[in-house]
Parts: structure tokens; C-alpha cells; sequence
């Protein structure tokens, strides 16, 4: 990785604190997302908040027809920065979602949260500490999603993208 530190492109008129400019592989992706498909909607509306924060994501629908389906997604668990494992009832009985929170706590990159209460986790995943996002309606000025944000960046960082500003209250 290179790193430079020139002016913010996101506001080119600040002069505080510049932020470093890490310049990353093309096909290195930020964010992993481990879900059920039965939770895509729900999923679906973390993707948006996470890359309006300026976040690259990767999740199985970017999978084109006739791509062998395992390779792709070791070569996107071997690339990706942190791993976000989103555990429900339905997560918790999916193979893939189980091998790829496993792949990603060996290698020190998993975030993990649960969208449903009352989840009994797998046994390899009872100790690592899992957020709970659930009831959240998609709101990036939530608590819990500014926490998941904190413990995302405590893994890789800040977003080298800008981020999209949060809507207007109209207060």
C-alpha cells in the first residue's frame, strides 16, 4: 500500500488534519458482506448506508452467470479488508455464512452483528462479540449503525471515498 497525504477531496478547503490518501489495489474491497438470502432486503439497506459512507462492498449479487460461485467468493474473502457477518436464524443455519465468519475471524477482519434477537450463535462464534443492529430501519444517523461504523474503521480504517452527507431533517 502507498500512502500520500494531499488535500482533502472532500472539502479542498480544509487545512486541518488532511487525511491520508491510501492508494489500494482496484480489485481490493473494503467490506465483505456474510448474509442468508433470506435476509436480503435487510441487507440490502446496510449495503446503501455503507457505501453512502464512502465504503467499497462486495456481496454475492455482484457474482456474474457462469462464474464459478466458491472461487469467487474466496477471491472476494481474500481480498476484502474486513468481513461483516449479519447472523439471523437463517444465517446461523448457512453453511457458507458459517465458513465465511470462520475464514474471517482466523484472519482477524470479522464484524459481526445480528439482526434478530434471541440468536443462538454457533459455538466457534459465542465469544466474538456480535452488535446488535436489530429493528434498524436503514438510518445511517442511528446509533447502532454509527457503532457498527466505529467498529468497522477500528478494522480497516476510515473510507477512501467520500462519503454521501446524511439527509436534511428539515429542522
Amino acid at each position: 500500500m502507498l500512502e500520500a497525504t494531499p488535500y482533502s477531496a472532500c472539502d479542498p478547503f480544509s487545512h486541518e488534519s488532511l487525511p491520508t490518501l491510501t492508494i489500494r489495489d482496484r480489485d481490493m474491497t473494503d467490506i465483505f458482506i456474510s448474509y442468508s438470502h433470506g435476509d436480503r432486503a435487510k441487507v440490502k439497506q446496510l449495503v446503501d448506508a455503507l457505501t453512502a459512507e464512502g465504503w467499497e462492498i462486495w456481496w454475492d449479487p455482484k457474482i456474474r452467470a457462469g462464474t464459478y460461485i466458491d472461487e469467487a467468493i474466496q477471491d472476494k474473502l481474500n481480498q476484502a479488508r474486513c468481513v461483516l457477518v449479519v447472523w439471523s436464524s437463517s444465517a446461523v443455519n448457512s453453511t457458507w455464512v458459517r465458513q465465511e465468519a470462520a475464514w474471517a475471524t482466523k484472519d482477524n477482519k470479522v464484524v459481526s452483528i445480528r439482526i434478530e434477537d434471541n440468536l443462538e450463535l454457533p459455538v466457534n462464534f459465542c465469544l466474538v462479540h456480535t452488535r446488535p443492529m436489530v429493528g434498524w430501519n436503514g438510518a445511517r444517523g442511528a446509533a447502532a449503525f454509527r457503532e457498527l461504523l466505529t467498529d468497522i474503521q477500528a478494522v480497516i480504517g476510515s473510507p477512501a471515498r467520500c462519503k454521501e452527507p446524511l439527509p436534511s431533517l428539515g429542522v
